[in-house]
C-alpha cells in the first residue's frame, strides 16, 4: 500500500536562463550529475520525493537526460507568467497537500541538517525560512495550508515573497553562506565550481 509522504520537494527550473546561455538545471556539479538530478537525488535520500518544473522549450533536452532519481516532472507552458506560476505547476503534481520545500534550481546545495532543522521548526507556522548573514535564504519550506492557498491563487499572480509576508513565518537561523548561493551567469557558475568541495 502506497503511503502519502509527509513532505515533498518543488525544483524551480522554468527561467529562461539568458545569463547563462543554457537551462541552469543542465549545469553539472563536479560528480557529473546534473543541478537537477543532484537536487532530487538529495530530497530523495532523505525519503522526499522530488517535483521539478521546467520550461515547455526544455522538454525534448529533458528527455534526453533521463533522471537517474526519482523524479516527477511538471512542465510550465507559459513561463513568462512568473515563478508563481511555475510554483502552482509543480503543486498541481502533487496527490494530496503536504508541507513542501521551496528550492531553486540557482542553488544546488541541499543541506540534511538544514532540513531537518526546517521541518522541526515549521509546527503551527505558515513557513520556515532559513537566514544567514541575515539575509534570507532557500529552501523555503511552506505547510499545507499555504500550499492550498498558492494553488487556489488566479491573475494576476502575486510575487512570493511579498504574499508570504501575510503569513505567520519562523526564520531560521544558519551559518553556511552556502544557502545564499543564486548561480546566474558562467561567472557565477566557474566561482561555484572553483569552491566546491562536493560531499552529497
Amino acid at each position: 500500500m502506497q503511503t502519502t509522504p509527509k513532505f515533498a520537494a518543488i525544483i524551480l527550473a522554468a527561467g529562461h536562463s539568458s545569463r547563462m546561455g543554457e537551462p541552469k538545471w543542465r549545469l553539472t556539479m563536479p560528480s557529473g550529475k546534473n543541478f537537477l538530478h543532484h537536487i532530487a537525488g538529495n530530497y530523495n535520500r532523505m525519503g522526499i520525493p522530488a517535483i521539478a518544473v521546467i520550461n515547455i522549450n526544455d522538454q525534448e533536452l529533458f528527455q534526453e537526460t533521463p533522471s537517474p532519481e526519482p523524479l516527477t516532472l511538471a512542465v510550465n507552458p507559459t513561463p513568462q507568467l512568473g515563478r508563481m506560476f511555475s510554483l502552482q505547476c509543480g503543486l498541481q503534481k502533487l496527490p494530496d497537500p503536504v508541507p513542501c520545500f521551496l528550492h531553486n534550481i540557482d542553488n544546488p546545495s541541499v543541506n540534511k541538517a538544514l532540513t531537518q532543522k526546517l521541518m522541526r521548526q515549521l509546527g503551527s507556522f505558515s513557513y520556515a525560512r532559513p537566514i544567514c548573514n541575515g539575509k534570507g535564504a532557500h529552501p523555503l519550506l511552506i505547510n499545507t495550508d499555504l500550499t492550498e492557498r498558492l494553488l487556489q491563487l488566479s491573475p494576476p499572480l502575486p510575487i512570493l515573497r511579498d504574499y508570504i509576508k501575510n503569513f505567520k513565518g519562523v526564520d531560521v537561523s544558519w551559518n553556511d553562506p552556502e544557502i545564499l548561493l543564486n548561480i546566474n551567469t558562467r561567472q557565477d557558475y566557474e566561482s561555484f565550481l572553483q569552491g566546491k568541495v562536493e560531499s552529497g
